[in-house]
């Protein structure tokens, strides 16, 4: 990735635009500092995001790799879930400090939401999504709702964030 690609995947400002399909990543410092700068970190999350493309239990995966990349210097369980997300939109849920009260709500942890922030939790949390009737509905015919349903799980965030 050139320096440019990597401000639009990491959401810093581009050209007087706000761009990032991580969303704005300005807070999470140290990650970012590190993406930019160390190609090896770059080329560990990819081959980490490469377990979660191939996997056929995303749950169990994604939280290895959650505790894999969340064990670098400066990179968060938000961070981490945040590209799986990226990387599987139909199954990945970024799990931070502005989605995790709801997500707990919904999943009837309202008591406890910081357990979402263990990566070991983070496989239930998707099991519970894939328990959801509109994640088993049947893959839609119609171009639009097709993209849609194909992010579906990556875009709960947009229901439930609330800046901390």
């Amino acid at each position: 990735m050139n320096g440019e690609e990597i401000s639009i995947l990491l959401g810093l400002k581009h050209a007087g635009k706000e761009w990032g399909l991580l969303g704005n990543m300005a807070v999470a410092g140290k990650a970012v500092q590190a993406f930019r700068q160390l190609p090896d970190v770059r080329k560990f999350i990819r081959d980490q995001l490469g377990f979660v493309l191939r996997a056929k239990n995303v749950g169990n995966v994604a939280a290895n790799v959650i505790g894999s990349i969340s064990a670098l210097p400066g990179f968060s369980t938000g961070v981490a879930t945040r590209l799986i997300a990226l990387a599987r939109p139909e199954f990945g849920v970024s799990v931070n400090n502005g989605s995790a009260p709801a997500l707990a709500g919904l999943m009837g942890w309202r008591q406890n939401p910081i357990a979402l922030a263990n990566p070991k939790n983070y496989s239930m949390l998707l099991d519970w999504v894939f328990e959801q009737p509109w994640h088993k509905s049947p893959e839609p015919e119609e171009e639009d709702a097709h993209r849609v349903w194909d992010m579906r799980a990556a875009l709960i965030d947009v229901f439930v964030y609330e800046p901390p």
